[in-house]
């Protein structure tokens, strides 16, 4: 079954208010990340590229315990070029690239409307 605690729900609030993109829809796209991650781990691979964000190594094995054997589960992540460069911006001050691209799809948006910059 799949649950979210109360920080995993809060993030995804703040996606979706984000986003604009409807709950239902948001869910499904980290349970298809989810459904893929396995997958790929059932394969041959324990690398995990998240768009954006990091490549998760995830590494494991049985540790026997008082209660019989339990699998831990160990990542690591390495952070990508996007979310390198917000947290450069973020430290230096600077415009962040995200709200750089959201400025120019806003102006393009405006001129695809109005015709504007068309000439």
């Amino acid at each position: 079954m799949l649950k979210l605690n109360m920080e995993e729900k809060d993030f995804l609030d703040k996606i979706v208010a984000f986003s604009g993109i409807e709950k239902t829809q948001v869910k499904e796209v980290f349970k298809a990340l989810l459904r893929v991650t396995s997958l790929l781990l059932h394969g041959d691979t324990n690398e995990i590229h998240v768009p954006f964000i990091c490549k998760l190594i995830i590494d494991h094995m049985d540790v026997l315990t008082d209660k019989g054997v339990k699998t831990q589960v160990k990542l690591t992540a390495l952070p990508s070029e996007c979310l390198i460069s917000e947290v450069t911006a973020i430290c230096e001050g600077d415009i962040l690239p995200t709200e750089k691209y959201l400025k120019k799809q806003i102006i393009e948006k405006f001129q695809q409307i109005t015709g504007v910059g068309d000439r």
